[in-house]
């Protein structure tokens, strides 16, 4: 039975015959105003004696929502009866459910965030001190390599933060035509000096997407930038972008160079795995690249898939929505 309800029908049930009793009481014997004056009295007593056990109940709701509350909300009420009361106390539970959810979502992003700080210190670090100590033996060509290593690695940390602080990423529209012949553009230098020849395909019709410019764009260039550094030299890496069905696109890129084995492929996205051939080819890499990629996709709703490429190298395919127009 609801509170309110009990309380009317037990304020009825005591005050209703002593007001009908006092009523038939003799004039003479008691006035009509004093009659009703212990009436009331009466009926005062009656809800007084009621509300007590309710007020006493409302306190003890009051501690104990005081107590979860300096626990951090790792208490919760204890919840008895159905009526209204039990009902408040459900609602501070679940308000308290929710603060401590938030608390322990602003601890993932700290421990995420600090994470990223750290790698990315150790990261930018090593090539840093090598192109201060020895800049004047390097040689320009080499100084130019940990330069361009040295931005990769600030791209990544940049996207690897936002990524770690688990918000949807921004929603604009993109034209992705322009973002992959931008960033073969940048890369084709670094190939050249690998010895690898990187081409590219975008379909005359721009393909729109929606998304964070800066997240897409960091992915493509990890799958580029992955497919040429660990190419043979001489070797080839093609990325072509096109329409798929009535509103999809696929992103391939495809190299030519050793590949992976078949039980290293399905761990390639996972952070700070790397193949054996990555080692070789890359020593101070810490496989961020298509991991970062990979979650910048999910991030997305796009798809990022990995297969070995009938050249022997590998192929990753990006693959998601259109929109329908800029």
């Amino acid at each position: 039975m609801k509170l309110r309800t009990r309380v009317a029908a037990a304020l009825f049930v005591v005050a209703a015959p002593v007001l009908i009793g006092v009523s038939a009481l003799p004039e003479p014997l008691l006035g009509r105003t004093g009659a009703l004056a212990l009436g009331f009295g009466l009926g005062i007593s009656a809800a007084l004696a009621v509300a007590w056990p309710l007020l006493g109940r409302i306190r003890q709701l009051a501690a104990a929502a005081r107590d979860a509350a300096e626990s951090g909300h790792r208490r919760e009420i204890e919840v008895g009866g159905d009526d209204e009361l039990a009902e408040l106390a459900h609602s501070f539970n679940a308000a308290g459910r929710a603060v401590r959810d938030h608390l322990a979502l602003g601890e993932r992003r700290n421990a995420a965030l600090r994470d990223v700080v750290v790698d990315a210190t150790h990261d930018v670090m090593l090539p840093l001190t090598a192109l201060h100590g020895h800049l004047g033996d390097l040689g320009p060509g080499a100084a130019i390599a940990e330069v361009h290593h040295i931005a990769g690695l600030l791209r990544n940390l940049a996207a690897a933060a936002a990524l770690a602080t688990e918000v949807a990423p921004a929603r604009a529209a993109i034209d992705l035509n322009a973002v992959l012949l931008r960033v073969v553009v940048r890369a084709t230098a670094q190939a050249r000096k690998a010895g690898v020849e990187l081409v590219s395909a975008v379909p005359e019709a721009t393909v729109w997407i929606d998304g964070d410019a800066l997240l897409v764009e960091q992915a493509i260039v990890n799958v580029i930038d992955n497919a040429v550094a660990y190419n043979y030299r001489g070797g080839h890496v093609a990325a072509v972008l096109v329409r798929r069905g009535h509103d999809g696109f696929a992103l391939r890129v495809e190299d030519d160079g050793p590949g992976v084995r078949p039980d290293e492929l399905p761990r390639l996205t996972e952070r700070y795995f790397r193949g054996a051939h990555g080692q070789q080819a890359r020593p101070g890499g810490r496989g961020l690249g298509l991991h970062i990629a990979a979650r910048v996709a999910d991030a997305h709703g796009f798809s990022l898939e990995l297969a070995r490429g009938p050249y022997g190298g590998l192929c990753v395919e990006l693959r998601g929505r259109r929109r329908a127009s800029r």
